[in-house]
């Protein structure tokens, strides 16, 4: 029985895999579930078939030959406004892609970007050179490097492998933001040449990245970024090996260019295997999925006041454990609900228990045009613009601006839904805009 907020579980598949995401890939505005279980060497999805009461598909493969996927993201690599997936191999010492190829879900076979990472594990997509693309981010785990693959055309054909650091002891976990604020992207990874969790500074914006920055002195599992404290920069989530204990961390970003103070635990309670920030509670802070292993339980932990003061665990599931864990809005209300790959298979569990994102707002506020092909103007009455956030359907940060401007650039995402989080002197609110 699930509970803290959560129904029950739902079956999506009774297999089992490694790894899970969501994203929309028939182009229907509903989450559909992508999987990779590296030990039957295969990548699926699985389409959502409508919008109340919920159903899924059975498993459709993409691909079965590809030995020990360690990855899989989707971003639009070709730029026709559809979702490609992105996937690494270990065991082939392979970075490829798949095309999309109708923007209903028919996708390519793999596309090769590298055969040359060796051992690879994580990849993450971004647009590191500023051109509009997604470029391709990877962890070389075999030969300790850390590198990056240009999108040359748009079209999804790349270069070499653009090298970040070439002595990153064991990198396997990366992740992409703007850390030190200058509106380009900078990566993070769970690796340096010391062995210990680090940033890259992308100097100019074009993919020139600076020496390794140190974050903290202990080994760490993986990096995740989001604004935890509220205050519009990119803080750090770390699952950490202290002694003989894993520990989830948080770190403040504490003056928004990147330095990092000492870390501040969440929990040293069982084994967390992965987890996922989001807003559970839809309060407009950034809380934490965890998901453990053996039958450690589906569990999430809320941000009490907004400042990176995590409550104890909230119990979503205590019968099982699992590998995989992310959050959306499967059932299409304002609830991030979670996906999780458990021992009872692929599940998902209803958020049902929350205010709506509307009934947080302590002022009400205008955005014109939306839908909107770009800029949008916000119209505050009686209030003073503090900062602007922009999240995805995902709830995962794409965007802050710390300034009392009462317009926002949007032309540079993709289309689709967003949600505006306004802070201003007279209190926060957040509202839905289409960006088509």
């Amino acid at each position: 029985m699930a509970q803290d907020g959560f129904g029950d579980q739902n079956i999506i598949d009774p297999e089992q895999s490694s790894i899970i995401t969501v994203a929309d890939l028939d182009d229907d505005n509903r989450l559909d579930v992508i999987i990779s279980d590296f030990n039957d060497a295969t990548i699926a999805w699985y389409r959502c078939l409508n919008n109340n009461n919920v159903a899924f598909s059975e498993k459709i493969i993409i691909d079965n030959i590809l030995s020990y996927t360690r990855s899989v993201v989707v971003g639009d690599i070709n730029g026709d406004n559809d979702l490609d997936i992105i996937a690494s191999s270990s065991a082939n010492n392979t970075v490829v892609w798949y095309e999309n190829l109708d923007g209903q879900g028919d996708f390519s076979y793999a596309n090769e970007i590298s055969n040359m990472v060796l051992d690879a594990w994580e990849v993450k997509v971004a647009d590191f050179d500023g051109d509009g693309d997604l470029d391709v981010l990877a962890t070389n785990r075999g030969n300790n490097t850390l590198s990056w693959f240009k999108n040359l055309n748009g079209q999804g054909d790349f270069s070499e492998e653009l090298i970040i650091n070439n002595n990153a002891i064991s990198v396997y976990a990366v992740e992409t933001a703007d850390i030190d604020g200058d509106g380009d992207i900078d990566v993070l990874a769970n690796s340096s040449s010391l062995g210990y969790p680090a940033w890259y500074e992308n100097l100019d914006g074009q993919g020139t990245f600076g020496t390794e920055q140190i974050i903290d002195y202990i080994g760490t599992f993986n990096v995740k970024a989001a604004d935890i404290d509220g205050d519009g920069d990119i803080d750090l989530f770390t699952k950490t090996l202290d002694d003989t204990i894993v520990t989830m961390y948080w770190y403040e970003n504490t003056d928004g260019l990147g330095d990092f103070v000492q870390r501040q635990s969440i929990t040293n309670d069982h084994q967390p295997r992965d987890y996922y920030p989001t807003d559970i509670d839809n309060d407009g802070d950034v809380d934490l999925l965890v998901v453990y292993v053996g039958d450690g339980g589906v569990t999430w932990f809320e941000n009490t006041d907004g400042l990176g003061l995590f409550s104890d665990k909230k119990v979503i599931d205590s019968t099982v454990g699992g590998s995989s864990i992310v959050a959306g809005k499967i059932d299409q209300d304002d609830y991030f609900d979670a996906v999780v790959s458990t021992s009872d298979g692929i599940v998902w569990y209803k958020n049902e228990n929350y205010l709506g994102m509307e009934d947080v707002n302590t002022f009400e506020f205008t955005l014109t045009p939306n839908p909107t092909k770009g800029v949008v103007s916000i119209n505050t009455p009686n209030a003073l613009i503090k900062s602007l956030s922009i999240y995805d359907v995902l709830g995962q940060l794409v965007l802050t601006q710390n300034n009392s401007k009462n317009t926002l650039d949007i032309s540079f995402l993709s289309s689709g839904l967003y949600l505006i989080k306004i802070e201003t002197d007279n209190g926060v609110a957040v509202k839905k805009v289409v960006k088509e």
